[in-house]
C-alpha cells in the first residue's frame, strides 16, 4: 500500500471512530390528556411531557427544577427557528393540527449541562433582541457559531398510537423516545445502551 492510500484509510477510520463516540438508548411511554410524563435520562436531566389545556409540550429540564413554572428548557435554545418552531408541541400549533403534530416523527437537540445551557440561552437572547439591525445579523451569525461548538444530545420522537377528539384535542398518546448523548454523559444505571453516531451540530 502506498502512503497516500494508507493516509486515506487512517482518515476514514478516524471518521468512523468520531461518529461512534455517542451512546444511545430508548424508552416508551403512555400519557393521558391532562397528565404529565417524566423520565430521567441522565446527567440529572429529565425528559418531560408537560400537559397543557390542549395537549403536551416536550422539554428536557434539570431534575431539581422540573416543577418550576418557568422552564429551564434545554431543548429550545438549540433548535431554530427560535420564534416559530412547532417541534416541541404535541398539540395544535402554528396552523398545524394536533393530529399532524402528534403523528410527526422528529429529532430535537438539547444541551447536556447547566454551563452549556447558560451559554446557549445568552446567545439566544442576543440573537433575538439585538440593539440594532446590524447587530442582529452579527449576533445571529455568532449564535450559530457558538451552537456548533457545543456537544449536544438528541431526542428522536416516534408516535406509536394516539387518539384525538373531534375538537382536535389529544386524548392519549403512546410514544417511543430514542436518546443519543455524548460519551461523557452519565446515563442512568441499569439502562441498556449502544454505540451510535453523534447528532450533527447545528
Amino acid at each position: 500500500m502506498t502512503l497516500r492510500p494508507a493516509i486515506a484509510v487512517v482518515i476514514w477510520l478516524l471518521a468512523i471512530a468520531a461518529q461512534a463516540q455517542c451512546n444511545g438508548f430508548s424508552f416508551k411511554g403512555r400519557v393521558e390528556a391532562g397528565q404529565d410524563f417524566e423520565k430521567p435520562i441522565g446527567n440529572a436531566l429529565v425528559f418531560q411531557l408537560e400537559a397543557t389545556e390542549s395537549g403536551w409540550m416536550i422539554y428536557v429540564v434539570p431534575q431539581k427544577h422540573a416543577d418550576e413554572a418557568v422552564k429551564r428548557d434545554y431543548i429550545y435554545p438549540v433548535n431554530p427557528p427560535l420564534r416559530s418552531n412547532p417541534l416541541q408541541y404535541l398539540q395544535r400549533a402554528f396552523d398545524q393540527s394536533a393530529r399532524e403534530l402528534l403523528s410527526l416523527e422528529r429529532d430535537l437537540r438539547f444541551v447536556t449541562n447547566q454551563s452549556d445551557f447558560e451559554k446557549a440561552n445568552h446567545a439566544v437572547q442576543e440573537a433575538l433582541w439585538p440593539g440594532s439591525a446590524e447587530g442582529g445579523e452579527q449576533n445571529a451569525a455568532k449564535y450559530l457559531e457558538q451552537m456548533k461548538a457545543l456537544p449536544l444530545g438528541s431526542l428522536h420522537y416516534k408516535p406509536v398510537a394516539f387518539q384525538v377528539s373531534e375538537e382536535d384535542r389529544p386524548e392519549w398518546l403512546e410514544f417511543e423516545i430514542t436518546v443519543s448523548v455524548p460519551a461523557g454523559f452519565k446515563i442512568p444505571a441499569g439502562v441498556s445502551r449502544s454505540s451510535v453516531s453523534c447528532p450533527p451540530s447545528l
